[in-house]
């Protein structure tokens, strides 16, 4: 699993790319984290989490 956000979009890539979550986002700098909710089952090796 992938992670790439950057202040519009926030991206998760699974399996090696073959399943793309996608979402625009405005993030505020005021917050610590961003919550992303999804339904249904992945098994992760590796998760990687990238900040632009």
């Amino acid at each position: 699993m992938h992670v790439f956000s950057d202040r519009s979009s926030f991206e998760i890539f699974v399996n090696d790319g073959e399943e793309i979550f996608s979402l625009r986002a405005y993030m505020d700098d005021r917050y610590l984290d961003t919550k992303v909710e999804a339904h249904g089952k992945v098994s992760v090796v590796n998760a990687v989490y990238y900040r632009i």
